[in-house]
């Protein structure tokens, strides 16, 4: 009977060592899948500022590129336009055209 107990004791003991050891590994899995999702995450957001730095580079070349065609398309047009529908003439046609009749200021921006 006594072998009885001290098996059922050393059984008791050797589980409990088990669940200790479980226990323990699967804190130190929690702990690397935090670690792992944390340089998950600032690796995302790293690539998502390059990405956002990239795509507004391309929105700015894009639009230079637009309002140059836009200037090279209307600037030959709006000289007479100008005399047309704003009553003055341009000292100096430029993108920007200025005329100054006394206090009068005439300033148009293509």
């Amino acid at each position: 009977m006594r072998a009885i107990k001290l098996d059922a004791v050393e059984r008791d003991r050797k589980f409990e060592d088990y669940i200790r050891q479980e226990k323990e590994a699967q804190a130190e899995r929690d702990r690397k899948f935090e670690e792992w999702l944390k340089k998950d995450k600032e690796e995302r957001e790293k690539e998502r500022k390059a990405f956002e730095r990239q795509v507004n580079q391309a929105i700015g070349d894009s639009s230079n590129k637009f309002g140059t065609l836009v200037e090279n398309l209307i600037a030959p047009g709006a000289k007479p336009l100008i005399r047309q529908y704003f009553k003055c003439e341009p000292d100096d046609f430029r993108v920007r055209a200025m005329k100054r009749n006394g206090s009068k200021k005439c300033e148009v921006d293509i």
